[in-house]
């Protein structure tokens, strides 16, 4: 397994981690982990908008580009 395939590994893995946060924190379950810059780019963008560039840059991001490392394409 090269390094790539690794760090792509390690990227799906973080962005699949904040999918199960983002569930827990719509439901309610308080879990150990919190999103710390959530609040501030709701304060910034407004509560909609900051949750979406939230959940593209913490979610969405890692997990593509963790499937891109794994499909053998260089960064």
């Amino acid at each position: 397994m090269s390094i790539e395939q690794i760090f792509g590994v390690v990227f799906i893995i973080i962005g699949l981690l904040d999918i199960a946060g983002y569930i827990a924190y719509l439901t309610g379950i308080k879990l150990p982990i919190s999103f710390w810059k959530l609040k501030p780019m709701q304060d910034r963008w407004g509560k909609i908008p900051g949750t979406i560039l939230h959940f593209i840059g913490y979610v969405v991001v890692p997990i593509i580009f963790g499937i891109l490392l794994l499909l053998g394409h260089q960064p």
